[in-house]
């Protein structure tokens, strides 16, 4: 094949960045001092034999014919070079899967006064298709070229040290053999200089053609999985999820660059990933870009993710190469897409400049130019070997967008911050109204229980201390009292005072005590009497479980009940119980004796005292039950109590009582209560407590 012909590729060039060509310039101005027997390069190689570092810009070439490729012979001196000057680029025929693997002999020759003093070596910036390199007729290193069987595509660069030993004054040959297969192929300029000089470029020629794919995968892997995450937890974001994507894909076309060696049938699958990365980056980054300013079109997502899908389609079916016709094709493709959406980027940030809108435009601007600098570069239309800066374009727009998120939520904090601190003003400002109203309040309630217990206060004096005195009154007028009627009559009235007295005083809201009182000047009655009086009770609750104002009807009813036994129903024995009920709760005050009875029906007529009983028991909601026969009378009380406390009240008492009784305190006799007690049973044949004090007896008394 005819290197000239091979020579309609255009120019490409070395491109080791930005850092490295600083440091070559500073190195290259070193003196030549720096090689102690000097370094004279031929005129075929246009040296500078004033600096220590001398770039090579001519060389022969010799291609050989299809299927010498494993020649691994140096060509004569007498076989045909063809002279050409570095960048060297050329297309060779074919396709991807049916090309041909071609042979390649690059040579470049140098003088020497004497043998350096100090290592030198030589550096070739880029080998796509690697390279053996021979000095003076030896192999003295390389990186391993494609075959037959094996397809490379090496990013990184080369560097060679010469050996002493092979290396001698006057002229010295150096050899490099590379192969290529079809599509575009470049050999870049050459450097020959002290080793440890050339070393740091290389150093930093490796780490940006190298290096940084690995770093932008991990980049944007990384920011990809966390917007697709905050995408997640709110769903609204939908342009942070594409943009996610986004991420995800360009950390796919990174793993492109990743892969540099590989079995020739993995070929398609290895350019199948450049299509799918720049394809899915190219629809997830416009169609988020359309929602993030919003003008969403579904003719704009169609057409993106057309274009995606053409390059996946063609890498399936042709193999096609990057490179080539179809992917510059396919790469203007892309380069309007991505005109049209820094075009709505800046038309949004001139209509509402946002966070978001500013910061992508200025990344996605930046990744258009590299992109542009790369095409360029493969077009032969820049002086510079590419693609090597546009993969450094996804990590800054995913580093900007992440900033812009972590903007935002900082925003946000000092917002919601904000909020918090009006939300406390007016809470603590409504905190001080509120309280000045519930004092308010407090005081109205205050006055109106004040009038409400002085009506009650009133209205039990009339019912119960006036009436008594009313009586007496009318019965001393007609002048038909005896003595004994008189005294009974005061006793009542005093009696009715005493049980005021001990429902209104300030422990009188509690009934264990008021119950204790009235059971003392009962006890000395029904003695004087000769009536025996039993009285029991059975975890019997405190106030804070029976109904508010409870105890003086309680008391009421106990005390007439106990009157009434007194003077009408003859009986020699008397029992009072007062007990829990718990299912319902309840407390059950019951009244009973052993004497000659009444009957019921008619026992309304006869005066005001039933009346009264039935009166005082619906005020506080009780139920009152009434039962009298030839065996004797029978009151039955039941206050409802509140379910919880009266539940809590009676475990605690029942276990204060058993652990009473298992230290032999007291000694209390099982009150047993059948399901049919309550309004059915004989009051004298229901079981009773002996008189035995309890602690709550000695408590009441």
């Amino acid at each position: 094949m005819d290197a000239r012909a091979l020579q309609t590729g255009g120019a490409r060039a070395v491109g080791i960045g930005l850092i490295g060509a600083l440091l070559n310039g500073l190195r290259r101005t070193g003196s030549a001092l720096a090689l102690a027997t000097g370094l004279i390069a031929l005129p075929q190689a246009h040296a500078d034999a004033g600096r220590a570092v001398v770039q090579i810009n001519t060389v022969e070439i010799r291609t050989s014919a299809q299927g010498a490729s494993n020649a691994e012979v140096p060509p004569t001196q007498n076989e045909a070079f063809v002279r050409t000057t570095l960048p060297y680029n050329w297309t060779a025929p074919g396709s991807e899967r049916a090309d041909q693997l071609h042979a390649q002999w690059i040579r470049l020759r140098f003088d020497l006064n004497a043998r350096p003093a100090e290592p030198i070596a030589l550096l070739v910036s880029r080998v796509y298709n690697g390279g053996w390199v021979y000095v003076n007729g030896m192999r003295v290193g390389g990186i391993q070229p494609g075959d037959e069987r094996t397809f490379v595509r090496w990013r990184k660069p080369l560097l060679i040290e010469l050996p002493n030993a092979l290396l001698w004054p006057g002229t010295n040959e150096i050899l490099i053999k590379t192969t290529f297969r079809s599509g575009p192929n470049s050999m870049p300029p050459m450097e020959i200089g002290p080793t440890n000089m050339l070393r740091e470029q290389y150093e930093t020629a490796f780490f940006m053609a190298h290096t940084t794919p690995r770093i932008t995968a991990l980049v944007s892997f990384t920011f990809g999985l966390a917007f697709i995450w905050f995408w997640w937890l709110r769903r609204e974001q939908v342009s942070y999820g594409l943009l996610g994507l986004a991420g995800i894909f360009w950390g796919i076309r990174a793993v492109y660059f990743w892969i540099e060696f590989m079995p020739l049938e993995a070929r398609i699958a290895w350019r199948l990933l450049y299509y799918v990365g720049y394809g899915g980056v190219t629809a997830c980054l416009m169609m988020g870009i359309t929602r993030l300013v919003g003008a969403v079109h579904r003719w704009v997502d169609a057409i993106v993710i057309g274009i995606g899908m053409a390059g996946i389609l063609g890498a399936l079916f042709f193999g096609v190469n990057p490179e080539g016709v179809f992917g510059r094709i396919w790469s203007v493709s892309i380069a309007l897409a991505s005109f049209y959406a820094v075009f709505l980027l800046v038309r949004a940030a001139l209509q509402r400049p946002t966070l978001e809108v500013t910061g992508l435009l200025l990344s996605l601007t930046l990744m258009v130019v590299l992109n542009l600098i790369d095409f360029a570069g493969t077009l032969g239309l820049l002086p510079i070997a590419g693609p090597i800066f546009a993969h450094l374009s996804g990590p800054v727009v995913m580093i900007v967008m992440g900033a812009v998120l972590v903007s935002r939520y900082a925003l946000a904090m000092d917002r919601l911050e904000t909020v918090n601190f009006m939300l406390a003003d007016r809470v603590s400002a409504r905190e001080i109204e509120l309280m000045r109203k519930y004092d308010e309040q407090y005081e109205i309630e205050q006055r109106r229980i004040t009038v409400e217990e002085r009506a009650r206060i009133m209205q039990d004096m009339h019912d119960g201390l006036g009436s008594q005195l009313l009586s007496s009154l009318v019965m001393v007028e007609r002048s038909n009292v005896s003595k004994q009627e008189m005294v009974n009559i005061l006793r009542d009235a005093l009696d009715d005072l005493r049980l005021a007295i001990d429902a209104f005083a300030p422990d009188g809201a509690e009934l264990l005590p008021a119950v204790g009182n009235l059971r003392f000047r009962m006890q000395a009655r029904f003695k004087a009497a000769g009536v025996k009086l039993n009285w029991s009770m059975l975890n019997v609750p405190d106030t804070s479980a029976l109904p508010a104002t409870a105890t003086l009807p309680i008391l009421r009813v106990m005390q007439e009940s106990l009157t009434n036994i007194l003077k009408h129903s003859q009986a020699t024995e008397a029992t009072v119980q007062l007990r829990l009920q718990t299912h319902p709760p309840a407390l059950l005050v019951e009244i009973a004796d052993n004497g000659v009875g009444f009957e019921v029906q008619a026992a309304p007529g006869r005066g005001r005292g039933l009346p009264n009983l039935q009166k005082r028991a619906n005020r506080i909601g009780a139920d009152l039950l009434l039962e009298s026969g030839v065996r004797g009378t029978r009151v039955l009380l039941t206050v409802p109590l509140d379910s919880t406390t009266a539940s809590n009240q009676a475990n605690a008492a029942a276990a204060a009582v058993a652990a009473m009784e298992a230290t032999g305190a007291f000694a209390v006799p099982p009150l047993v209560v059948r399901p049919g007690d309550v309004g059915t049973a004989d009051p004298l044949t229901t079981p009773t407590l002996s008189p035995a004090r309890t602690p709550r007896d000695a408590e009441a008394a």
